[in-house]
């Protein structure tokens, strides 16, 4: 299915900002009393919106031995240009 167009993103965004201002008066109106619900989730949400949601950080400890090894390359022996036809078709044996 795929996601979808960033025409009908948007087009969805502005009917939210619509209902929100419709209901609660303005944005800021509606995030105020988000940050009132006493909900973590919503809290947090208002938060990641209004001051942007904190960097992931991870820590690795790459420090380790690095193995190496030696590529040769084999001589061309021609084999894996010729295909050899198959001149007789054999039965499965029960």
């Amino acid at each position: 299915m795929g996601r979808k167009s960033k025409e009908y993103e948007i087009n969805v965004q502005n009917i939210a900002l619509k209902a929100i201002e419709e209901y609660y008066g303005s944005i800021q109106a509606g995030f105020i009393q988000l940050l009132g619900s006493d909900e973590p989730a919503l809290i947090k949400f208002c938060w990641e919106h209004g001051v942007g949601k904190p960097t992931d950080m991870i820590q690795m400890n790459v420090e380790q031995e690095v193995k190496t090894f030696e590529v040769i390359q084999l001589p061309d022996n021609g084999r894996d240009n010729f295909i050899e036809p198959i001149d007789e078709i054999i039965e499965p044996t029960v």
